[in-house]
């Protein structure tokens, strides 16, 4: 299925989330330039959601040990993308308060998942 993804959002999301291709991380990159690319020139509102989405799709994927660990891994190093673009939308405190419970549950969910990875 994600030999045909393309630029498709919700393909390749499907792509990343079930870790289907995990020796293609063009894929990750794709996606990750999908999100770019929506949430350019949209409205703040859907910017965020964007990124949200994008940020909780990696977050959960490294989670699941169900996934190959390189493939979560390499979500984790790439989670800066979606986190960069939250965080130029930061206009109002209620803004800075969601960021910072997302950067705040990005922190709890790593630890508990690869505290007990030894590799």
């Amino acid at each position: 299925m994600c030999v045909d993804a393309g630029f498709n959002r919700s393909l390749l999301s499907h792509c990343i989330r079930f870790g289907t291709c995990p020796d293609n991380p063009g894929y990750l990159n794709r996606y990750l330039n999908a999100c770019e690319q929506d949430a350019h020139g949209s409205t703040d509102s859907y910017a965020r959601e964007v990124y949200e989405e994008a940020v909780f799709l990696l977050l959960d994927t490294a989670a699941d040990e169900t996934i190959a660990p390189h493939w979560r891994r390499l979500c984790l190093d790439h989670i800066h993308r979606p986190l960069r673009g939250l965080r130029r939308l930061r206009v109002t405190k209620q803004h800075q308060h969601d960021f910072n419970q997302v950067i705040y549950m990005l922190n709890t969910r790593v630890a508990q998942t690869f505290a007990h990875t030894s590799d």
